[in-house]
């Protein structure tokens, strides 16, 4: 969690005072948490979001049938 870090110190020092809210995909390191909460940051864990926003709506599961269009995307993970 480097980056975050790298964030968090950016907050800190005024340079991101726009910053309300920070997704991270792991559960967040407790001196992480306690860091973003003193500068008044949401730090909210993707899993833990799905999971609320999937209590918060009537989500209706639709199985697949053989009509069903499927798609594999492949990404590198570069931009160049």
């Amino acid at each position: 969690m480097q980056t975050l870090g790298i964030i968090l110190e950016l907050k800190s020092r005024q340079k991101l005072s726009h910053l309300k809210n920070i997704i991270i995909f792991d559960h967040p390191e407790e001196v992480h948490q306690q860091l973003s909460q003193q500068l008044g940051l949401n730090l909210i864990c993707y899993e833990d979001m799905v999971k609320e926003g999937m209590r918060e709506i009537d989500f209706k599961k639709n199985e697949p049938t053989m009509e069903s269009v499927f798609f594999i995307g492949v990404s590198s993970g570069t931009t160049s």
